[in-house]
């Protein structure tokens, strides 16, 4: 039989409606609940962005505006806005989702220097999370993958879980991006780039 994860990218009150880098949240949290009470999943897995106070893709780090770019390593990318602070009530996850046993949680972004939007390894893969080996050790081989940021850490995370074999499904209606404008272009690329697409609706049972 096909085993099944639900793997749920960053959803933390600072990327919420209000919180320090909001995203056009749609209503996702309530489908997100709905999913993880339908029992469809075998396994089910939280990333969790866990920055210290001067961690690298802070603006002020950088003496530049949320927004703006940098470039480490040989990566350029865009800085952000202090957010999801190690300990803090914007790293939380919302209190729909707090009563929830995750099988896993990852926590990312750990270290100063550690730039890690994917939930399987930072920038460059200079380091790895561990999330491969584990959903491998419990013999998934299929991915279904939501939560927020689309532009960044949802997408990449969705490239990364193609790269490592996994059949990955992008649940549409359970993501939410900082740009609604985004969107449509983005889920066009993770489908071209091997993504099946998918509403929460269509997961079967």
């Amino acid at each position: 039989m096909v085993k099944r994860a639900l793997l749920l990218i960053d959803v933390q009150r600072d990327f919420l409606p209000g919180g320090a880098v909001p995203t056009e949240e749609k209503g996702i949290v309530p489908i997100i609940v709905d999913l993880l009470n339908r029992n469809v999943f075998d396994v089910t897995v939280a990333s969790q962005d866990w920055h210290p106070q001067d961690h690298i893709s802070f603006a002020a780090v950088h003496g530049k505006q949320p927004g703006q770019q940098i470039t480490v390593n040989g990566i350029t990318y865009s800085v952000f806005a202090q957010h999801c602070l190690q300990h803090s009530e914007g790293a939380c996850f919302p209190k729909e989702l707090e009563l929830h046993a995750f099988d896993k949680i990852v926590q990312k972004g750990i270290d100063q220097d550690d730039e890690c939007f994917s939930a399987f390894a930072s920038f460059g893969k200079r380091r790895t999370t561990g999330l491969a080996d584990y959903l491998k050790e419990q013999n998934i081989q299929q991915l279904f993958v939501a939560g927020m940021t689309l532009e960044q850490c949802v997408k990449q995370t969705v490239q990364d879980a193609i790269r490592e074999g996994f059949e990955t499904y992008l649940v549409s209606d359970a993501c939410a991006p900082v740009d609604a404008d985004a969107e449509a272009g983005i889920l066009k690329d993770l489908h071209g780039a091997g993504a099946s697409l998918i509403v929460s609706a269509d997961i079967p049972c």
